[in-house]
């Protein structure tokens, strides 16, 4: 591998790993609002729902 796509490929996999925090960041918050609505007697699905709807949007983009 030549250094310049070495270092593309560094690059790749810095940014992907920057991607991947701000998804588990996102979706950490997302369960604190939901523990934080249950504690105070709300329906906490309601800020669960956008998950399940991202991983299902995810997992059909990679099946094509």
């Amino acid at each position: 591998m030549s250094d310049d796509k070495l270092e593309l490929e560094v690059r790749r996999g810095t940014a992907v790993a920057a991607v991947a925090d701000q998804v588990i960041r996102g979706a950490a918050l997302r369960v604190q609002a939901a523990k934080i609505a249950s504690d105070h007697g709300l329906d906490p699905t309601t800020y669960l729902r956008s998950l399940e709807q991202k991983d299902e949007r995810d997992q059909q983009q990679i099946e094509r």
